[in-house]
């Protein structure tokens, strides 16, 4: 697969995992070799950067430990790889990468809802109900409304992992 096929994330993952040669890395370590040994970014931004690739689901991030979700032997990786400016810049602010891949989800999940004959507002209504009888998250209760309704909604259960894992 080449590296145009892949995203950003899916790259920057690979090439810092490569270069530490291990699938296990601490957040401190994470964010040493980012800013010190790479110079992809300042220190100040690394652990953002982490919170981005995770929000990508490109790596989980649990007790202190950044472990890749992807295969990063299947990414190809340019020799003189550094991350995209916009990468960077979703790093120094890692909130609003957050909260944008969370709203990414739940907007996939209305334009499902919506091509399989719901309504906006019939969706938004089912996922609070659900949301609040369960007491689980609207996008995983929206999952559940579309799985009842005959959807095939397998194509989320990666996505929807890491939307809970990083919640």
């Amino acid at each position: 697969m080449l590296a145009t096929d892949m995203s950003d994330s899916e790259v920057c993952t690979a090439a810092f995992f490569r270069s530490r040669g291990k699938d296990v890395v601490t957040e401190k370590e994470f964010s040493m070799v980012v800013s010190i040994d790479l110079r992809w970014i300042p220190a100040k931004d690394a652990p953002g950067l982490a919170k981005v690739l995770e929000a990508d689901g490109c790596v989980s991030i649990k007790d202190g430990y950044i472990r890749p979700t992807i295969d990063i032997d299947s990414v190809s990786v340019p020799v003189t790889y550094r991350p995209s400016e916009e990468l960077r810049a979703r790093a120094a602010n890692p909130v609003s990468a957050e909260k944008t891949a969370n709203e990414d989800l739940f907007e996939k999940l209305i334009d499902l809802a919506t091509s399989n004959g719901m309504t906006i507002k019939d969706f938004n209504s089912e996922c609070r109900k659900t949301s609040k009888t369960l007491g689980i998250m609207p996008a995983v209760a929206g999952l559940l409304i579309l799985r009842d309704r005959g959807v095939d909604v397998s194509s989320f259960y990666n996505v929807i992992d890491e939307y809970i894992l990083s919640n």
